[in-house]
């Protein structure tokens, strides 16, 4: 059975520290969105029940641009070798006016919390995934081919998502991810989006941990 994490609207517990780690990305002139309401967000197994979206707004030029528009973090791992694989980012987005072009990029890689590193990266590529998004929300099922990575106890696995673009006009366009959803994207028109990313491989997690109960007895 292959491993279904779906970008969640919640609060990871051991994100990677603050701004993004690709070693490939940006190509063109950054912009990207910070702060624990873009990069603490959440990877789980478990769908959301209701869409959400963050947005960015693009540079206003026509020059190749990369802009970082949100960040996810699984729970922590077991020790593993992820295989490599082709993986599946399925995602609904939208641009904000035609004359932007925006393709999806991303970055995925595994991140050691207890020495803040990246351990390796998965997939992490400047080169367009997909289609150009379209006007309104619109699903696309991608298929980045990722690489071996060794993971120990307690690390996490990360996506970055991205959006690539050479404008056709110089202005600012709102640019969208849609996720937190009850609907798996598909590649049509989607709506109340459960974005996701999927690898063909059982990943294992670290069990909870749970809390000892004392019984007192008068």
């Amino acid at each position: 059975m292959p491993t279904t994490l779906y970008l969640r609207d919640l609060t990871a517990t051991d994100p990677p520290t603050a701004g993004e780690k690709s070693t490939a990305l940006p190509v063109g002139t950054f912009k990207g969105n910070s702060g624990a309401g873009f990069e603490d967000l959440a990877l789980r197994t478990a769908k959301g029940a209701a869409q959400t979206s963050k947005a960015l707004s693009s540079l206003s030029q026509t020059a190749h641009q990369d802009n970082y528009i949100a960040r996810f973090t699984s729970p922590a791992l077991e020790a593993q070798t992820i295989a490599a694989n082709t993986w599946t980012l399925a995602v609904a987005t939208a641009e904000g006016n035609a004359n932007a072009n925006s393709f999806t990029i991303a970055s995925i890689y595994v991140w050691r919390p207890s020495t803040s590193a990246v351990v390796g990266f998965i997939y992490d590529s400047d080169t367009a995934l997909g289609s150009e998004w379209g006007g309104t929300e619109d699903g696309q099922v991608l298929s980045p081919v990722g690489v071996a990575v060794v993971a120990v106890a307690n690390d996490v696995l990360v996506l970055c998502f991205w959006r690539h673009a050479s404008q056709a006009m110089a202005a600012v366009y709102t640019q969208t991810l849609y996720f937190e959803g009850a609907t798996d994207v598909t590649d049509t028109t989607t709506t109340d989006a459960a974005s996701y990313l999927q690898t063909p491989q059982v990943l294992s997690f670290v069990a909870p941990s749970v809390a000892a109960k004392v019984l007192i007895v008068d």
